[in-house]
């Protein structure tokens, strides 16, 4: 099964994908504007929404600005550095992952 991705100009096909998973209007924008910044949402300079609670071995955690609806706390948790989605996570992630 092939999936057909439609083209948006300025965006990656990997961008317009994770733009599926926006949750309402206001990320879907401030993903669209991120990307047309040139600007991962995840690597640094995290956005003034993103206020890390957390960090361990090159990972980290904040409250996520763009909650899931009925959770009463939704974290991100990311790598420092930058991970595309082709990239492979080392056993050193999990790691830290475990620990956040």
């Amino acid at each position: 099964m092939s999936l057909e991705i439609p083209e948006i100009e300025g965006l990656t096909r990997d961008q317009v994908l994770t733009l599926s998973r926006a949750r309402n209007l206001d990320q879907f924008r401030a993903m669209i504007e991120s990307y047309r910044a040139g600007v991962c949402l995840f690597c640094d300079p995290l956005g003034p929404k993103n206020v890390v609670i957390c960090a361990r071995q090159g990972w980290r955690m904040w409250v996520n600005p763009f909650p899931e609806k009925n959770t009463s706390l939704h974290l991100v948790m990311a790598p420092v550095r930058h991970v595309a989605p082709d990239d492979v996570i080392r056993m050193l992630d999990f790691s830290a992952i475990g620990k956040l």
